[in-house]
């Protein structure tokens, strides 16, 4: 019957009208989710300390040589470490590896000296690579 197809088409239509609607809030959510999940955290840092996952460490090596402790990457694989050094003394900033742990597949040791000098870390599992 022409009115069972109307009515038919008629939910149809609103149901369609509904699923796009709840696309577009789905969508919308999970932005503000990316948005929020890749923010960093700001630290400073003076002494000797361990680096976590998405930390924008800001070190002052003014008192002297820092060691920043990089962990194992092993739960939080394609997370991110970024590193800074802001005096502009001689001291140096070393990064550190632990366990077995390496940067590029090789490195245990980084030393960065000069002022405004960073690096970004990427965790792959156990180990990191420079980004």
């Amino acid at each position: 019957r022409a009115e069972d197809m109307n009515e038919i088409k008629t939910v149809v239509n609103l149901n369609s009208a509904e699923l796009n609607q709840n696309t577009n809030t789905i969508a919308n959510n999970v932005t503000e989710i990316g948005k929020r999940a890749f923010k960093s955290v700001v630290l400073y840092e003076s002494s000797d300390f361990s680096a976590l996952a998405r930390v924008l460490y800001q070190v002052s090596t003014v008192s002297g040589d820092v060691i920043c402790t990089i962990p194992s990457g092993v739960l939080i694989s394609g997370e991110r470490i970024d590193i800074r050094k802001s005096s502009s003394d001689s001291n140096k900033l070393i990064l550190k590896t632990v366990n077995g742990v390496f940067i590029n597949d090789n490195i245990t040791e980084l030393i960065i000296k000069n002022k405004n000098s960073n690096i970004t870390l990427i965790s792959l599992g156990l180990n990191w690579m420079i980004k």
